[in-house]
């Protein structure tokens, strides 16, 4: 027995390699006790008001679409919420936002170097509403992110509106997998003509991110 507790109840813990739902089940079936079960862990929902809303994570048909037609979010929930990866969201900064709970980490800003990350003015929000549309906790603020326990990596390439030379851009997408360690690199932008130095960046990260190729492939 773990532990005792109170009102006539007991904790067990079954012995490595045993089966918990049979032996749950036959300690029932013995008669020596009302009930018995496993010590599940569940996912709690805990009440984002704006959760129906968030139509593609689980769309139902609430705004008369098809349903089903999402990103099977409830599904994957049942397998990981995140689990500490850093995903960099290049945009306009990120603030800490209390929906967040701490996990914006220090960031980067080519333009100012003394600058985490972090939004210059009040204009500058489509990086937080993408960050929580990313990493949104489950709690009882708005909306729930699609990796609730992901850290946010926030890399900032516009201010104001108006977004940075193509060589800074570059410099920031290359601090993101590199120095700023991100494992995911989310992109909410585009427009302008091609570009050497962004293309080349996000080809860095693809083959150099998440520590790849190995230390023993360098030649």
């Amino acid at each position: 027995m773990k532990k005792s507790k109170k009102h006539k109840t007991a904790l067990f813990e079954v012995i490595p390699g045993n089966d918990v739902l049979k032996v749950a089940n036959e300690i029932k079936e013995s008669g020596l006790v009302e009930w018995c079960q496993p010590n599940f862990i569940a996912d709690r929902k805990v009440g984002n008001p704006l959760y129906p809303d968030q139509y593609y994570l689980n769309n139902t048909g609430q705004f008369g679409g098809v349903a089903g037609i999402d990103i099977n979010a409830p599904e994957a929930w049942a397998l990981t919420t995140g689990c500490g990866i850093r995903v960099a969201v290049v945009d306009e900064g990120v603030d800490n936002h209390n929906d967040m709970n701490g996990r914006v980490t220090t960031g980067f800003d080519p333009v100012n170097l003394t600058n985490p990350g972090r939004p210059l003015v009040a204009a500058d929000n489509h990086g937080v509403a993408c960050a929580g549309i990313i990493a949104a906790s489950n709690n009882t603020i708005g909306i729930r992110g699609i990796a609730e326990n992901a850290i946010i990596v926030p890399v900032k390439i516009f201010a104001n509106g108006t977004a940075y030379t193509d060589s800074d851009i570059g410099d920031a997408i290359n601090w993101a997998w590199d120095d700023g360690n991100a494992e995911v690199l989310s992109n909410s932008w585009g427009n302008g003509p091609p570009s050497s130095d962004i293309t080349n960046a996000i080809n860095n990260a693809t083959t150099s991110g998440r520590g790849y190729p190995p230390d023993e492939l360098h030649v």
